[in-house]
C-alpha cells in the first residue's frame, strides 16, 4: 500500500470521487437512496468490532442506514486516502460529528474503512469505527 494520495490513475480517482459523493449523499442529508445507487446491486457493507454486522445487499443495507439515521445526524469528513495496489480497493480514514436526535448531545466517531468497486460501483465497504461510542 501506499502513501496517501501518492498513486494516481483515473481508475482510482473515479473511485475517490464516488466514495467522496456516495459519503456526500449521507452526510447530514442522511440520502440513503442516493447513496445507495452508488453501489453495486451486491453491495456488502460490514462492522467487524461491536456487534459484529455483515449486511449484504442493497435492501438490507437501506434498513439499517435509515434506521441508524433516525437516531442521529452526521456529517462525514475525510482525513487521508489510502490506495492499494489494486486500483478497485481504497483504505480511507474519515471522521463523524453531529447531534443524536433523541438528546442534542453530541456524537462523533474516527473511521478507518475498506472500499472495494466493480464497475466504478462500490460493491463492499468494511468500516472499522470505535464501538464504544455507538448511539
Amino acid at each position: 500500500m501506499s502513501s496517501a494520495m501518492s498513486h494516481s490513475s483515473s481508475g482510482v480517482d473515479r473511485n475517490v470521487a464516488a466514495i467522496e459523493r456516495n459519503f456526500a449523499a449521507l452526510s447530514r442529508e442522511a440520502d440513503v437512496d442516493r447513496y445507495l445507487a452508488g453501489c453495486a446491486e451486491g453491495f456488502v457493507l460490514e462492522f467487524p468490532f461491536g456487534t459484529a454486522t455483515r449486511l449484504e445487499g442493497r435492501d438490507a443495507v437501506r434498513t439499517a442506514l435509515l434506521h441508524a439515521f433516525r437516531r442521529v445526524s452526521l456529517e462525514l469528513t475525510f482525513c487521508s486516502v489510502y490506495h492499494c495496489q489494486d486500483p478497485d480497493r481504497i483504505i480511507a480514514e474519515y471522521q463523524s460529528a453531529g447531534p443524536v436526535l433523541a438528546t442534542g448531545a453530541p456524537y462523533a466517531n474516527s473511521y478507518i474503512g475498506v472500499f472495494e468497486f466493480e464497475c466504478s460501483l462500490l460493491r463492499f465497504h468494511r468500516e472499522y469505527a470505535d464501538p464504544t461510542r455507538a448511539v
